[in-house]
């Protein structure tokens, strides 16, 4: 009796059973993080040449980096994928990208080596009471996690790799809160920390002290540029990464307006790797208005940048479109100005005032709402200003300074009355 001939197949298609399938290789991440390859094989097709046509076309996804593994795919290697497709869809930050990936640290070991497909409504809600009672984060982590989590399974079901998603309907926990929470809580009345008006005149007068006694000529400009710094964060309500991207085109100190439409970021390649983003919100692009004081602090940084670049010769940097206000002194001259850079010089100046250390550059936003709270100045103009129209932090400080001139109105009220009300006895 003859031997049945072997039958012929396309290439990496095996028979199995009474169907086919087509063999291929993807690179997989251990829990250790290391990529290894690792061969799969799709679903049973009836004839060679179905199983074949979808191999290709799942050889197409691999080289365009769009394959996603239904079947095998696990839990973290979609998450990294997720985000990825989340923030091209919603043209993310990288400052909120890298977020996003911080977000996954928890999910990560309760997740290690499980299937996307295989994870279950009760595991996820466990996930996130871990959150809370395993892991003891407060709400702002609990809430930043669980809308990071929630997207990953959305998305997941959307683009219809699993058929449910095990998030829905879950419960984001509450951060538990002590008495000793709610006691420091009201003692505090919840306001962040500002600067007093005097506060902030001997921060300044500390900074140009500090400039004054340095001998070397890089740092003694970079004193004096944070003397700057201070002022404007002070008098503009400016964040202090709108203002180190602030190009010097945007300042007109005519018309006595600065143009915020850029953030500054710094990736982990450090400042020669910096990024222009736009800023926090849609309400942060806007044009802020400042006074004849801050017209005289930006002629004078615009005149000692002059200096300052002249000391540096060809070592400082040039961008052929760029040119920015405030810069980099010590390392990379002529680059923006290192976001960390002024919160280190700032934290050395607020010791030699003998203030509060806890103050930040950022806290002088909230200087900014106080001072023109002082001033008189409505509560919807500093929320203009700062570049959102409604905040609560905002709020707190404003109410905070104008209480007393509060309190004076409403006895206002007993001094109208008094003698009206005398004649009731």
């Amino acid at each position: 009796m003859a031997r049945r001939k072997k039958e012929e197949l396309p290439p990496k298609v095996r028979k199995r059973g009474k169907g086919y399938t087509y063999r291929y290789d993807v690179t997989v991440v251990d829990e250790e993080g290391v990529p290894t390859r690792s061969q799969r094989d799709t679903k049973q097709y009836p004839t060679p040449m179905e199983a074949y046509n979808a191999g290709i076309l799942i050889e197409a996804k691999l080289i365009e980096g769009t394959f996603v593994d239904e079947e095998n795919i696990l839990f973290i290697d979609w998450a990294k994928q997720a985000i990825e497709i989340y923030a091209a869809e919603k043209n993310l930050k990288p400052g909120t990208v890298e977020g996003k990936y911080a977000h996954l640290k928890q999910a990560r070991k309760a997740f290690a080596g499980v299937k996307l497909k295989n994870i279950t409504p009760l595991q996820v809600k466990n996930f996130f009471l871990s959150l809370r009672d395993e892991h003891d984060l407060g709400q702002s982590a609990i809430n930043g996690i669980y809308a990071t989590i929630r997207m990953i399974f959305r998305l997941a079901k959307r683009m219809q790799i699993i058929a449910k998603d095990p998030s829905e309907g879950s419960v984001r926990p509450g951060a538990r809160q002590t008495f000793n929470d709610l006691e420091v809580l009201e003692a505090s009345g919840a306001i962040p920390e500002y600067l007093e008006k005097e506060q902030v005149i001997e921060l300044l007068k500390a900074i140009k002290q500090l400039a004054a006694q340095e001998t070397r000529p890089r740092i003694a400009f970079g004193y004096r540029q944070l003397y700057r710094v201070v002022f404007l964060l002070t008098y503009t309500g400016l964040r202090i990464g709108e203002l180190c991207a602030l190009d010097d085109s945007r300042v007109d100190t005519k018309k006595k307006t600065i143009r915020v439409i850029a953030n500054l970021y710094i990736p982990k390649g450090g400042i020669r790797k910096y990024e222009l983003v736009t800023p926090k919100s849609d309400a942060s692009v806007r044009t802020v208005d400042f006074s004849n004081a801050v017209t005289s602090i930006i002629e004078s940084q615009r005149h000692d940048l002059k200096t300052f670049k002249l000391l540096c010769g060809e070592k400082f940097y040039s961008h052929p479109k760029r040119k920015f206000l405030f810069v980099s002194y010590k390392s990379f001259p002529g680059y923006p100005l290192n976001v960390a850079a002024v919160e280190h010089a700032f934290k050395r100046a607020m010791e030699a005032a003998k203030l509060p250390e806890s103050i930040t550059p950022h806290s002088m936003r909230h200087t900014f709402t106080s001072l023109n709270a002082e001033a008189g100045a409505p509560l919807e103009d500093i929320q203009k200003q700062l570049g959102h129209s409604s905040d609560e932090v905002t709020k707190r400080v404003y109410y905070h300074v104008t209480e007393a001139r509060r309190r004076a109105n409403v006895d206002k009220l007993d001094t109208l009355m008094q003698d009206l009300i005398s004649t009731i006895n």
